[in-house]
């Protein structure tokens, strides 16, 4: 005995069974709406990405390179590039290289023999 193939009534059916009430999107924001700011993608020193990149390219350049308060981190009118080369071509090349220092701190050897041991001496 076979079983028969779900159809996509089958799937209407579920899907009008788990509505959810509808949201009230006029008490949203803007940028909640949309999912992503209303005005356009800029650096940390306030320039405009959209004259390095498209739309679309410069807000994945601000979420690949971006701060917490949804800024790029350099741009090419921030950054000084003296390649004989030409010109700087974009965000990602002006975060390559930047002079950026990391954040991260190495472990002592406490702290690394600790990590091991939770995760179980690998």
């Amino acid at each position: 005995m076979s079983k028969a193939q779900p159809t996509l009534f089958d799937f209407k059916a579920d899907a009008e069974g788990d509505e959810q009430p509808e949201q009230d999107t006029e008490a949203q924001s803007q940028r909640e709406a949309a999912g992503w700011r209303v005005e356009p993608p800029r650096c940390q020193c306030g320039a405009d990405l959209l004259e390095w990149h498209s739309k679309a390219e410069a807000r994945r350049m601000v979420r690949q390179f971006g701060d917490a308060d949804g800024e790029a981190i350099a741009c090419p009118s921030c950054t000084s590039y003296s390649h004989p080369s030409g010109e700087m071509t974009g965000v990602a090349r002006a975060v390559r290289i930047s002079d950026r220092q990391s954040t991260v701190e190495p472990l002592s050897a406490s702290e690394e023999a600790a990590a091991r041991y939770r995760e179980g001496g690998r």
